[in-house]
């Protein structure tokens, strides 16, 4: 990777404006939305803004502004809808309609997709006339909440495209145990029928994921437990003689040792630091990081 240089743009002249939340190339233009907060009621949330570009970033920004239409002033920026915005969404361009791909702010584990004819929306909540639909809830698990949803359209099936969201957990010593607390999840969308549904998808957090590897369909559960709360490493469910190694990110080997039944070593004597563990015999092998601390 080679750093080729940084451009500071002129154009955004007010400093509480974020854009670059999400950028979608339609016509002869290049959109960047973007949020900035407003204040009602006594609370603050991001609404969406829109800018576009020509050919390059680098060309005058434009600033959607309303009746007035586009506006080379920043000042003249108008929002592009009222609903309550992540500062991570995605708009996504399919059959001449715009899809806006969104989490529920606050961490509210909460899917929801916005539709509209043209890229400026307006991006309104249902109560102001707009057009969104809940289509997943996100089953609530203690000590887990979800956040920043976003596309990824490059790659698809079926008519699908890709979308993620960010997963994190109150309890951070519990990611050395069980990473998928730390850990994005990702699922296969289909854009019109997530904007057509009438019953919303619940998502499980800790929805069962191969650990190793997959063969013949039959799932391998691990055999690689790692405890570090009294920097345990406990190898379970043993098919035949195996062996059993524990190494640096440098290669240098910490611990190596052939076994045959059920486990329990205390590492914590060992680096406190990144450590492989790999597993292997005739059956396969299985290799696991861990976080000795």
């Amino acid at each position: 990777m080679e750093y080729i240089k940084t451009s500071k743009i002129n154009y955004i002249t007010d400093s509480t404006m974020r854009f670059g939340a999400c950028i979608l190339k339609s016509g002869d233009y290049t959109y960047i939305f973007g949020v900035k907060d407003t204040t009602a009621e006594g609370m603050t949330w991001p609404v969406p803004y829109l800018a576009r570009v020509g050919q390059s970033i680098d060309n005058p920004w434009e600033f959607y502004a309303g009746t007035k239409g586009w506006s080379t002033f920043c000042d003249d920026a108008k929002p592009v809808g009222d609903r309550p915005m992540s500062e991570s969404f995605y708009v996504y361009e399919k059959n001449n309609k715009f899809y806006l791909i969104m989490h529920e702010i606050w961490t509210v584990g909460e899917l929801y997709i916005l539709e509209a004819d043209a890229i400026t929306g307006p991006w309104n909540r249902k109560s102001s006339g707009g057009n969104e639909t809940l289509f997943a809830k996100i089953q609530p698990q203690t000590g887990l909440f979800s956040y920043n949803l976003f596309a990824h359209p490059q790659f698809q099936v079926d008519g699908k495209i890709l979308i993620s969201f960010n997963v994190n957990t109150t309890d951070f010593s519990s990611i050395y145990s069980d990473t998928r607390n730390y850990r994005a999840r990702f699922y296969w969308l289909s854009v019109e029928n997530a904007a057509a549904t009438t019953s919303p998808t619940t998502i499980t957090l800790h929805d069962h994921y191969t650990d190793v590897y997959e063969s013949d369909g039959i799932i391998t559960p691990s055999k690689i437990f790692f405890t570090p709360n009294d920097c345990s490493l406990t190898c379970k469910g043993i098919p035949g003689k195996s062996l059993l190694t524990i190494y640096g990110i440098d290669g240098k080997i910490y611990f190596e040792k052939y076994i045959t039944d059920d486990v329990t070593y205390s590492i914590s004597n060992l680096p406190k630091t990144l450590l492989i563990v790999k597993l292997s015999g005739e059956w396969g092998a299985e290799i696991k990081k861990i976080i000795n601390h």
